[in-house]
């Protein structure tokens, strides 16, 4: 298939973005955000022209707006195929026919050729997914990405003063986010799938007015930086 047929537009990710999140806010939905999440998850996977590039938990398609215009090709997999009818329907508007979409459970990916795939990526999604799970979709995932691949995490950090706070019942929180993991235990995870090797870890703050300016301040420093953490990027390089 051919990557999209128009011309990639920046804006065109913003307004995705802000559609899924119903509309703007100047809080917890305001550009900086959109744009800082942008940069880490290109940072993060690194899209070629010439890959394939599997992506975990589509969704409605917003991270595969950003990535699709930039590689051959996207298998998109979702275990809800209602969320991947919108998906269709949101690429078809913007002009994208570079994606497949599949149904299938990214914890088996039985619908998914091995090794067919150069890169993947999940983005918001191990949050959702219980560590027993979230460790089989570690070994589906290599068994579709070919030898010296690689995978694309992005995922809450557990240690953050925002998600302490909902789990201390102060802040509303998100159901569906079963597995908001510490750095620690995510790694902890992914060290039991000897098929994939830790290649970079870093930690993005959040972009909340003046939260995220102390975030930024504090993230990086030692000892002190792990509550304002906001997402925890991770690459994995496939073994060969």
């Amino acid at each position: 298939m051919a990557a999209s047929s128009r011309p990639y537009d920046p804006r065109l990710e913003q307004r995705a973005y802000f559609e899924t999140h119903n509309r703007p806010h100047w809080f917890t939905n305001n550009a900086r955000k959109f744009a800082q999440r942008t940069a880490d998850e290109l940072r993060l996977l690194d899209p070629r022209s010439n890959e394939v590039v599997l992506e975990l938990g589509t969704a409605r398609g917003d991270a595969t707006r950003v990535i699709a215009p930039r590689v051959t090709r996207v298998i998109g997999v979702d275990i809800a195929p209602a969320a991947l009818a919108v998906a269709r329907e949101r690429l078809d508007a913007a002009g994208i026919t570079n994606v497949l979409l599949v149904a299938d459970d990214a914890a088996h990916l039985s619908r998914v050729a091995a090794r067919s795939a150069d890169k993947a990526f999940a983005y918001d999604l191990i949050e959702h997914l219980s560590d027993r799970t979230f460790v089989a979709m570690l070994e589906a995932t290599a068994r579709v990405v070919r030898p010296g691949g690689l995978l694309a995490l992005y995922t809450p950090c557990g240690s953050h003063y925002v998600e302490r706070l909902r789990r201390w019942g102060l802040l509303p929180s998100f159901p569906e986010h079963i597995a908001v993991r510490t750095t620690a235990a995510t790694l902890r995870l992914i060290a039991e799938v000897p098929d994939w090797k830790l290649e970079q870890l870093w930690h993005a703050p959040s972009c909340y007015p003046v939260f995220g300016w102390i975030d930024r301040a504090l993230y990086r420093l030692p000892g002190v930086g792990a509550p304002f953490r906001h997402k925890i990027c991770v690459r994995l390089r496939r073994a060969a």
